[in-house]
């Protein structure tokens, strides 16, 4: 399942593809079996286009402008597919395909710990640069 789940944002192509998801069927379709199932709210080109309008045209991730980037904003799943999250509405965000290739199949708040430890080190470099000293080298030793 660990499949990322990409969009480009001309939303006739995102209702396209989720339409064709299920052939014969369609969105109605596959939003009455995630409902019954009690997983949540379907994964529709309406609720993709709601979810952007809700995040102000932001990546959820590091907050860029995707307004004028659509071939860059990419479906995430907070919670990954891998990690046994659902393609539902309230586990998704838009993102920018660059954070989004980071984050990979961690789950938000993992990434979210990673990138604290590398912006910690790169202000630590940061002033030890500042102060003179060039001894400063080689992998964080710090574990997440």
């Amino acid at each position: 399942m660990g499949q990322r789940v990409l969009f480009s944002f001309d939303f006739a192509q995102a209702e396209k593809h989720l339409g064709s998801e299920i052939p014969e069927h369609g969105e109605q379709f596959e939003k009455e079996n995630q409902e019954e199932a009690g997983v949540g709210e379907a994964v529709t080109a309406t609720g993709l286009r709601q979810k952007m309008q809700e995040q102000d045209w932001r990546c959820a991730l590091s907050g860029v402008d995707l307004s004028q980037s659509a071939k860059n904003t990419e479906l995430d799943h907070i919670i990954p597919l891998s990690k046994g999250g659902a393609h539902v509405l309230s586990n998704v965000q838009l993102v920018h395909r660059i954070p989004n290739a980071m984050k990979r199949t961690m789950t938000e708040q993992v990434f979210l710990e990673w990138c604290r430890k590398i912006v910690e080190r790169a202000n630590q470099a940061e002033k030890l640069k500042n102060s003179g000293f060039s001894g400063f080298s080689g992998p964080c030793e710090e574990k997440i």
